[in-house]
């Protein structure tokens, strides 16, 4: 078993946010509320990745303690 753990400096993300962090193709808005652009990815990376842990019998999850 191995556990790893990511931490940025980002600007936080919502509660929506963080319960919609995996679904496919989600985008959360910009800090502004403004939705993101195209230079920002097409929102299946986190999903890709939810499946490959899962594949392997593993969990995946997201925190922040909200924007700012």
């Amino acid at each position: 078993m191995a556990e790893v753990g990511i931490r940025d400096q980002g600007v936080g993300m919502s509660a929506e946010t963080q319960a919609r962090i995996f679904e496919p193709f989600f985008q959360a808005p910009r800090g502004d509320g403004e939705p993101q652009t195209s230079r920002s990815g097409l929102g299946v990376g986190l999903t890709l990745a939810r499946s490959l842990v899962e594949m392997h019998a593993g969990s995946i999850h997201a925190e922040s303690d909200g924007p700012g």
